[in-house]
């Protein structure tokens, strides 16, 4: 089997061993990672220096050789290769030690989630909420719930200081 490099498509061309070994050089290559076009031409090829690897560890019986202008690109695309697959060794490094630190609540600043007995969480288990929020449309009260303390901005006769939330709880509990 000879190993050629095709300049107009830029990859490796596989021609293989005519006669009884044809069989067996053409399962060999299938297994290495080769493509074919196809009719009419049944060209097998590759564009990369991996699967080369793979078809010399798969050592076919016919033999390998590569020409001098194949062999110059391999040695190119392996070390591009080599390159490029050290970059994403050190990617996932760094994305190991990404997750590592994002997990510990001391940079993160995020706290455990602690789940009670009963499985489940209620509105029971939550803190209370005090809202913060300050209408921008309404002046600064001077009426405030005598109950919870929030501002009253829209005070109604019936309910004189008291708010409405307030209210509903008291009717509810009586």
């Amino acid at each position: 089997m000879r190993i050629i490099w095709d300049d107009q498509e830029n990859r490796f061309l596989a021609e293989l061993t005519p006669g009884e070994q044809w069989r067996d050089d053409k399962d060999v290559i299938q297994n290495a990672g080769f493509r074919t076009d196809g009719p009419p031409d049944w060209q097998w090829h590759t564009s990369k220096a991996a699967t080369l690897n793979k078809l010399r560890d798969l050592k076919p019986k016919s033999g390998i050789t590569l020409t001098e202008v194949a062999l110059e690109h391999y040695k190119q695309l392996l070390q591009k290769e080599e390159q490029k697959a050290a970059l994403k060794k050190q990617f996932k490094d760094a994305q190991k030690t990404a997750k590592k630190e994002s997990k510990d609540p001391t940079i993160s600043g995020t706290k455990e989630l602690v789940i009670p007995e009963k499985g489940y969480i209620d509105a029971s288990d939550l803190p209370l909420y005090e809202s913060k929020w300050v209408p921008w449309y309404f002046p600064k009260p001077d009426v405030y719930c005598f109950i919870c303390g929030d501002p009253l901005y829209l005070p109604f006769p019936d309910y004189p200081d008291v708010c409405l939330f307030c209210d509903k709880q008291q009717k509810e509990n009586t």
